[in-house]
Parts: structure tokens; C-alpha cells; sequence
């Protein structure tokens, strides 16, 4: 699995109302197709059934631009599909298209951008490139969780990363540095972000 499906499963958990979608978003609409297309995503990691990924980014790709009000939280949702998907070259292309405001936190363009690069090197002599493009990454959150240490995504994200670069036990002792110097000490997350990396079962149903 890549590095952020791991995390859509153990960070972005949550119900989903099912709805069906509409060809006149409004408002109200809008909010509906995009509950619709998550709802696919769930069932996705229910089932493993692709086709409910396609599903859901033809919802989007049909309503994403009549939705102005949903449009950054659809913009992430189709990050997701295309990622899943493995959509390297559609995902790259998509968010270099992009300004950066399209996002909710200002790393995620370079974030993504790097990440789809990562998928479109399939072959073994690309490990180099992998690699420095996975420190990069690491860098980038590292350079935001300095001004912003509680962010529980980003915090997901640098070790979802650094598990492809790193042993298990030294990312599982970096996790409880981190727990040990968090002021919050937030117990559940941490011990949901071991069971991701140590590949325990958690939960599937996925929203935002």
C-alpha cells in the first residue's frame, strides 16, 4: 500500500451519510455528491473493489468545477483516487495544475507532487531517486511541524513516509519520542499511528 493510504484509513475515519448524486449542484448538492463520492472511497476500502474508485472520480471530475464552496475539500478527495489509483502522470499533471490555495495546508502541492513522482518510479534503479524524493518530503513536514507541532496530519504523513526509508523499530521509537514530548499526548492517536505501521487491523470508513 503507498504512503498515504495507510493514512486516509487510520486519520480521515469517520461516517459517511450515502446519498446519490445530482446534476444540478447547489449548495446543498454539492454537499451531497461530495459525501456520495466518499462513500464510494469507503466501500473501496470495504470491498477492494476498483471500481468504486472510478465511480467516485467521475462524480467529482463532472462537479468539480460547478462547486465552489466543496471545491478544496473535492480537490483533496481526487488527490486520494488518483493516488489509489496509482494515476501518476493524471495525479502530477492535476495538482501542477493547481494554485496553491487549492489546498487546506500550504505543503500539501510539493507534498503531493512528490508523492506522485514516487509512483511513477516503478523500476528497481530508481531507488535512488525514490529515496531522495522521500527525504525531500520528509524535510517539507519537518519544516512545517516546527510551526505547527500539533498537526495530527502531518504528524501521519512524516512517519507514513519515513517507514519507507527506515526500520519499523527505530520509525515505532521516533513515534514515542514524539508522544513523550507532545504537550497534548494524544494516547489514541499515537497508538492508532503504530497500528498503521505495524500493519494491525483499524478501521476503513473514510470522510472528511
Amino acid at each position: 500500500m503507498n504512503t498515504f493510504s495507510f493514512y486516509f484509513i487510520l486519520f480521515l475515519a469517520g461516517t459517511c451519510t450515502s446519498c446519490h448524486a445530482n446534476t444540478d449542484p447547489g449548495s446543498d448538492n454539492c454537499k451531497k455528491l461530495y459525501l456520495e463520492a466518499n462513500e464510494r472511497l469507503n466501500e473501496f476500502y470495504q470491498q477492494g473493489n476498483q471500481k468504486k474508485l472510478d465511480t467516485a472520480l467521475y462524480i467529482l471530475d463532472k462537479n468539480i468545477d460547478a462547486c465552489p464552496d466543496y471545491n478544496v475539500r473535492m480537490v483533496d478527495l481526487k488527490i486520494k483516487l488518483l493516488i489509489l489509483l496509482n494515476a501518476s502522470d493524471r495525479g502530477y499533471k492535476f495538482i501542477d495544475s493547481l494554485d496553491v490555495n487549492k489546498f487546506d495546508k500550504p505543503y500539501k502541492k510539493g507534498l503531493y507532487l512528490k508523492n506522485f513522482k514516487v509512483i511513477g518510479l516503478d523500476s528497481p534503479a530508481d531507488s535512488v531517486n525514490r529515496i531522495k524524493l522521500y527525504q525531500e518530503m520528509i524535510n517539507d513536514l519537518l519544516g512545517y511541524l516546527k510551526n505547527h507541532p500539533s498537526d495530527k496530519e502531518a504528524i501521519a504523513e512524516l512517519f507514513f513516509i519515513k517507514i519507507k526509508m527506515e526500520s519499523r523499530s527505530k520509525v515505532l521509537e521516533d513515534i514515542d519520542m514524539m508522544q513523550r514530548h507532545d504537550k497534548i499526548n494524544d494516547s489514541l492517536f499515537y497508538e492508532g499511528l503504530k497500528a498503521g505501521i505495524t500493519g494491525e487491523q483499524i478501521g476503513t470508513s473514510v470522510v472528511q
